[in-house]
């Protein structure tokens, strides 16, 4: 990687928040959002949401959290 001081901790940590701040803060907002929905009380809106989760596949919406791989974006 051009510019790279090995050994300069300060410069890993930039190199390392500007390689993760936007997908770090795409999933804090996803989570954010989620928040009423996934604490929702015992009745028809629990139920309904756990019927609409029971059926689909969760690795489809959420494939880009778990199918990430950080020696690929370096």
């Amino acid at each position: 990687m051009p510019g790279r001081v090995p050994g300069d901790p300060e410069q890993a940590l930039e190199r390392y928040e500007a390689t993760q701040l936007a997908r770090t803060t795409r999933l804090q907002e996803i989570s954010r959002a989620r928040r009423e929905t996934n604490h929702l009380p015992d009745g028809p809106g629990q139920q309904a949401r756990d019927a609409a989760l029971a059926g689909a596949d969760p690795l489809v919406r959420t494939g880009w959290i778990y199918g990430y791989d950080a020696e690929v974006t370096r």
